[in-house]
């Protein structure tokens, strides 16, 4: 589809130039140009992580919100390095009467950031497993 638009006028028909310029020569005179109008494609994805079509393949874990939700027994953890540090650090204090107030500083911050991820635990796992159950529903 296309159409032929005087020059100096835009698509309402308005002279974007003075009136005495546009009078001034015969119809025929005035240059003339063709405007098309085509809708428009959109352009084809050619890098990013849509390039190609990705294929979902289940996991039995998943590494959410720092701690690990296993989706065979419905069960959640914390992730072995962190369980690790934290038995390293109470091993340190088994066989000591004293230690550095420091040490113990570190220890206790290892509890709070356990604590906090188990308490976001028992939310999150609440919302998946109502996430599946909604999902089953539309199946």
């Amino acid at each position: 589809m296309s159409r032929v638009i005087e020059a100096g006028r835009n698509t309402h028909g308005k002279p974007r130039v003075s009136k005495a310029r546009l009078l001034g020569k015969p119809p025929d005179q005035r240059k003339k140009f063709v405007q098309h109008t085509e809708p428009i494609k959109p352009k084809p994805i050619k890098s990013g992580p849509f390039k190609e079509k990705s294929v979902l393949v289940p996991c039995t874990e998943i590494r959410y919100l720092g701690f690990l939700y296993n989706t065979i027994d419905m069960s959640l953890s914390l992730p072995i390095d962190e369980q690790n540090s934290i038995s390293e650090h109470m091993r340190r204090f088994v066989n000591k009467t004293t230690f550095p107030i420091r040490e113990f500083a570190k220890l206790i911050g290892d509890f709070n950031i356990a604590k906090r991820k188990v308490e976001k635990a028992k939310t999150t796992r609440y919302l998946i497993c109502k996430w599946k159950y909604i999902s089953k529903q539309n199946d």
